[in-house]
C-alpha cells in the first residue's frame, strides 16, 4: 500500500472523528481564497472591454475628437486629453468644415458639446452640467438612454437626467429657467448616462444652450478605421482623437509618444504582493489549527514511525 493511500485513509478517519476541527481548518483555508476570488471577479466585472468603452465614449461613431490646441500635441491612445508640444495655444476658430478637411475623404461628424449653465434650482440658483447632442443620430446611439418622454425637437426643449430633475425640482412637462431669466426651456423627457448614472445633466439640441465651455467635440464616422498613425497625424494640427479601432488595437510602447508611455493594468509586483498576502493569511489562520491537530496526534504519529514509517510518511499524515 502506497504512503499516500495510507495518509489519505488516516486523514479521512481523523476528519470524521473530529468534524468540528476539520470544518474549521477547511473554513480557514477557504475564506482568504474565496475573498480574493470575489475581489478579482468584482474588479473584472466593472472593467469595460474596449468595445464597451468605445460605445460609452462615442456611441456608434468611429472616433470622438476635440481640437483644443493650434499646434502639435501628444496624447495617450485611450484618453481624450493632450499635452501641447512647446508653446502651443488654442486653435483659430475650430470648425466642423476645417476638421473634415483633416479627416479621410467621406468622413462625417456631429457636434457633442459639454459645458455648464447657471440655472434656477429648487433651492435657489446654481451651476449644473449641460450638454448639446442630437442623441437620436446613429452616431450617438447608446451614449444616452431614454427613460421617459422623447428627445428634444426644438431649441427651447431639453431633457434631464434623474439627478438634474431632482435638483431643479422639475419633471417631464415642466419648465426650467436660466438664473438671469433670459431663457426658459420645456422639459420633454428624462434620460440617463450609462457611463455615469448619478450625473446631473441638462441635454439640449446642438447649438440650443448657451454653454459655458472650453470648446466643442465631435463624434466622427470615417469610411474605414481611424488608425493610430492617422491619430498621430491629426495630433500635428492640435487635434485629439480617441478611436474605436485604436481602443481595440492599442499601439505598442515603440509606437507611442516616448514621453507619454504608460503601463496599462496592475504592475506584476502588485499581483505578487496580493497573492503573497493571501498565502500568508492562510498560513496564519490555518497553521495554528494544523499545529494543534498534530500535537494531539503525537501518539499516532509515533506509532507510525515505530512501525517503520519514514519522515515523509509522517509529513503526509500531518
Amino acid at each position: 500500500m502506497s504512503g499516500w493511500r495510507i495518509a489519505l485513509r488516516i486523514a479521512w478517519r481523523e476528519a470524521r472523528r473530529a468534524k468540528g476541527r476539520a470544518a474549521l481548518v477547511a473554513a480557514l483555508i477557504t475564506l482568504p481564497v474565496a475573498a480574493l476570488s470575489f475581489a478579482a471577479v468584482s474588479y473584472d466585472s466593472f472593467e469595460l472591454t474596449p468595445g464597451e468603452q468605445a460605445d460609452r465614449l462615442m456611441g456608434g461613431a468611429q472616433a470622438v475628437i476635440t481640437w483644443p490646441y493650434g499646434g502639435p500635441v501628444e496624447q495617450e491612445p485611450d484618453r481624450l486629453f493632450a499635452f501641447p508640444v512647446g508653446g502651443t495655444g488654442p486653435p483659430a476658430e475650430p470648425s466642423l468644415d476645417r476638421l473634415l478637411a483633416l479627416l479621410p475623404a467621406g468622413a462625417t461628424a456631429i457636434p457633442d458639446q459639454h459645458g455648464a449653465l447657471t440655472m434656477r434650482t429648487a433651492a435657489g440658483t446654481g451651476t449644473i452640467s449641460a450638454r448639446t447632442l442630437d442623441y437620436t443620430d446613429p452616431l450617438a446611439a447608446g451614449i444616452l438612454r431614454q427613460l421617459s418622454g422623447r428627445a428634444p425637437a426644438g431649441a427651447d426643449e431639453v431633457v434631464l437626467t434623474p439627478a438634474a430633475s431632482s435638483r431643479l425640482g422639475v419633471g417631464d412637462g415642466g419648465a426650467i429657467h436660466l438664473a438671469d431669466g433670459s431663457r426658459t426651456f420645456r422639459v420633454v423627457g428624462t434620460v440617463e448616462e450609462p457611463d455615469e448614472l448619478e450625473a446631473g445633466t441638462i441635454v439640449g439640441r446642438p447649438g440650443a444652450l448657451p454653454l459655458d465651455s472650453g470648446g466643442p467635440a465631435w463624434l466622427v464616422a470615417t469610411p474605414g478605421p481611424l488608425t493610430w498613425a492617422e491619430v498621430k497625424r491629426l495630433n500635428t494640427s492640435g487635434v485629439v482623437a480617441v478611436s474605436r479601432h485604436v481602443l481595440a488595437n492599442p499601439p505598442g510602447p515603440a509606437e507611442r509618444y516616448r514621453t507619454r508611455v504608460t503601463e496599462a493594468g496592475l504592475p506584476p509586483g502588485t499581483l505578487i504582493l496580493v497573492g503573497g498576502l493571501a498565502l500568508l493569511e492562510v498560513i496564519l489562520l490555518a497553521g495554528p489549527a494544523l499545529a494543534v491537530g498534530a500535537r494531539r496526534r503525537r501518539r499516532d504519529l509515533a506509532l507510525v514511525a515505530a512501525a517503520g514509517g519514514t519522515p515523509a510518511h509522517v509529513r503526509r499524515l500531518v
